[in-house]
């Protein structure tokens, strides 16, 4: 696999979780990440942009981050 190609939303219009505000600097990346099921979220609809990330979030989004680039890849053939 080379290098990926990828573009993130620079604007957004709605709000993705409550405590993400349309105006934030990674808002776009966050759209981009849920969009591509990397990253979900808590249950009460946040996304605690502000807290520390845990070992296992971290592996999380690593191991969904490559299965983005693999499906990518893949649909290529």
């Amino acid at each position: 696999m080379q290098g990926a190609n990828i573009t993130f939303p620079s604007h957004i219009s709605l709000p993705q979780f409550s405590d993400v505000d349309i105006s934030r600097w990674s808002a776009g990346k966050v759209l981009f990440a849920r969009d591509n099921k990397i990253v979900s979220g808590y249950q009460d609809g946040t996304f605690k942009p502000t807290q520390p990330v845990t070992r296992a979030e971290l592996m999380g989004c690593a191991i969904e981050g490559r299965n983005l680039l693999c499906r990518r890849e893949c649909s290529r053939i």
